[in-house]
């Protein structure tokens, strides 16, 4: 599953609700530093920072959404002992 966030994509989510670079990293709780190079592609964004960027902006992420229900409903895994 690639869970790489393109900077077209976030760009375009940013700028189509008229935030700067920093009211983004604001409300994604990061620096505009690691925005900027998770922006750039740079850097890639961790798991927690998706999901922060999935509940601003609705279903940005529906592999996510649809791994998760896969992880849920699957049958409990046996551990080696």
């Amino acid at each position: 599953m690639d869970l790489k966030v393109k900077e077209k994509d976030l760009k375009q989510l940013r700028v189509g609700v008229g935030l700067t670079r920093a009211k983004m990293a604001e409300r994604l709780g990061i620096s505009k530093e690691t925005y900027t190079y998770y922006e750039n592609e740079k850097s890639v964004m961790p798991v927690p920072v998706l999901w922060r960027v999935n509940r601003l902006f609705g279903d940005f992420l529906p592999v996510l959404e649809k791994k998760k229900a896969e992880i849920l409903h699957a049958p409990k895994v046996e551990t080696a002992r």
